[in-house]
C-alpha cells in the first residue's frame, strides 16, 4: 500500500485511505494531481488489458517487470524516480504500442 499511496502522490501514512479506496468505501480527495494521477493509472491498465487480451497475467504484472525501453527499470520504478515525467514516459510508450 506504500508504493501505491507513493505513485498516486499521497503520504505513506494514508494506508487506510487505500484500502478504502480499494474497497470503494471512500472517493478520491478532491486534488487535480491525485485525480490526474488515479486518470493515468486508469488509463494504463485499460491499455495493458487491450495490448495483452491473450495474457491478462502479464498484463497485471507489466508495471512491475524490467523494460528494455526504460532503460531495464519498472514502469513502477520510472514513475517513482521521475514523478510526473515517468508517468508521461509510460504513458507515450503504451500509446505507441496501441497505434503501432
Amino acid at each position: 500500500l506504500e508504493q501505491q499511496a507513493d505513485l498516486l502522490g499521497l503520504s505513506a501514512k494514508t494506508r487506510s485511505t487505500i484500502n478504502r479506496y480499494q474497497r470503494g468505501l471512500a472517493a478520491f480527495e478532491d486534488r487535480k494531481d491525485l485525480l490526474e494521477r488515479a486518470s493515468y493509472f486508469l488509463s494504463f491498465h485499460e491499455a495493458l488489458e487491450t495490448l495483452f487480451t491473450e495474457n491478462p497475467e502479464l498484463a497485471d504484472r507489466w508495471m512491475s517487470v524490467r523494460n528494455r525501453h526504460f532503460h531495464y527499470k519498472t514502469p513502477i520504478e520510472l514513475i517513482q524516480e521521475f514523478s510526473w515525467r515517468g508517468i508521461f514516459m509510460v504513458n507515450d510508450y503504451l500509446q505507441y504500442e496501441l497505434n503501432i
